[in-house]
């Protein structure tokens, strides 16, 4: 006789949840493919759901799919790409364990559209009988605002119920709360405390967060060699912002003594796991030959990968590599291109140099106006260069209108950083007559 629902019972979790898939294609899988495929969830699945691990959950269920998908009795399924979609039936007394399990189903949808609003009923069940996963959970939805209003306070209660009982993440979040005030008062002593709890229960995230108030002094004594320590523990889990950051220690000899090849080493692991950050930092070192031996094409490599990310410092540094020829062919075209992606985030030395092109004609039509469009929002932020390169084009009607005062001024902020260009050009512009006072007047 054929069946159309498996019956995946969290009797054996002691929850007294029924946690049921049904096919939506009736008649297709006989009773033993049925029960074969109701083990394979309940063993493979049901267990990831339960950590929590949304992305170990999805893999396993992925696996799941494809084996629904060989199985023999399942074939209108391979052809339909038809998936199980998941349902509850509670019971009258259903326990907490099964009710987070529910609502990370609904939340993550597993081959369905996902329902938040319901998965956070179903954490607030379990949440409200004290299980520490699911107040942690509530606790993040509402700090995201998902599936219920956004509610510091609500976030910050519920993290606390759960960091009362030892969750790590909730410790972590709590820890986050008071460092940027949010629900509760700014207290980085308190935040300290809390993340130190949840960095000796082995969060990576935490080892970072209290490494960085060590490294400040902040809630906490100034502590170089302890923050070191941790930052060490948070990157021997992987965690790519502490690899990077001990490799700057490291390079600087901060808590560490000073290791140029330890530097080049957590550096480069935190490249190599993608984190455009590191990225950008190993493709400049290799472009100046620090830390690592010089090696310009391995510059443009690094920083084409951060580029790519969308980090503005990279796509600027880029940019130069093909301006100038180095590690790859002289492209003005290609420089400009990524100086204009890290200048529209604002990377003042890309609007700097783009504002030069512009004025030149170098990699882009000559357009006077759209230099000076570029090179003030670079000299707004102070960039020397700009500044001196925008009061040249006042002093020679350029793009804005010729202003001779304004040339002066321009040229005065950058000769004031002492920008040996702009003092020389200062001394260039006409001065304008003095107005002449009444003794003037009658001689």
């Amino acid at each position: 006789m054929k069946i159309r629902r498996w019956h995946l019972l969290a009797a054996g979790l002691g929850t007294g949840v029924a946690i049921t898939a049904l096919l939506t294609v009736p008649g297709i899988v006989e009773r033993h493919t049925a029960a074969r495929l109701d083990a394979a969830f309940r063993e493979r699945v049901l267990p990831r759901v339960m950590e929590g691990n949304r992305g170990r959950a999805e893999r396993a269920y992925a696996i799941f799919v494809e084996d629904v998908a060989r199985t023999p009795d399942a074939a209108e399924e391979v052809r339909t790409r038809v998936i199980a979609r998941q349902a509850a039936a509670p019971a009258e007394r259903g326990g907490a364990a099964a009710q987070l399990a529910m609502g990370h189903i609904l939340e993550w949808g597993f081959g369905r559209p996902a329902d938040v609003a319901a998965a956070c009923r179903w954490y607030r069940l379990a949440a409200e009988q004290g299980h520490a996963a699911a107040q942690a959970k509530l606790g993040l939805m509402y700090a995201q605002g998902a599936g219920v209003p956004q509610d510091d306070l609500e976030a910050a209660r519920w993290y606390r119920a759960a960091a009362e009982q030892s969750n790590s993440l909730a410790l972590f979040n709590l820890g986050v709360r008071y460092a940027e005030g949010l629900g509760v008062p700014r207290d980085e002593a308190e935040a300290a405390e809390w993340f130190r709890r949840a960095a000796e229960m082995g969060s990576a995230e935490a080892q970072l967060k209290l490494a960085h108030l060590l490294g400040l002094g902040l809630g906490v004594p100034r502590d170089p060699a302890e923050a070191a320590a941790w930052l060490r523990r948070a990157a021997e889990q992987a965690l790519p912002e502490a690899q990077l950051l001990l490799g700057w220690r490291y390079a600087n000899g901060e808590g560490v003594p000073r290791d140029d090849t330890q530097a080049a080493l957590w550096i480069r692991r935190a490249a190599s796991a993608g984190f455009a950050d590191a990225q950008a930092c190993l493709g400049a070192l290799c472009a100046g030959g620090r830390l690592v031996p010089r090696d310009e094409a391995g510059a443009a490599r690094w920083l084409r990968r951060a580029a790519e990310q969308g980090h503005a410092e990279a796509q600027c540094n880029l940019g130069l590599l093909y301006a100038e020829g180095r590690g790859v062919r002289v492209n003005s075209a290609e420089a400009a291109r990524w100086l204009r992606r890290a200048a529209e985030q604002g990377q003042g030395q890309a609007q700097s140099y783009l504002g030069a092109m512009y004025a030149e004609g170098r990699g882009v039509p000559e357009d006077p106006a759209e230099a000076a469009r570029w090179l003030r929002k670079a000299a707004e932020q102070g960039l020397a260069d700009a500044q001196c390169n925008l009061g040249f084009l006042y002093a020679e009607g350029r793009g804005v209108p010729k202003d001779n005062a304004a040339a002066a001024q321009w040229y005065g902020r950058a000769a004031e950083q002492g920008f040996p260009p702009a003092v020389e050009a200062l001394k260039r512009v006409p001065r304008a007559p003095e107005a002449p006072t009444t003794t003037n007047a009658l001689r």
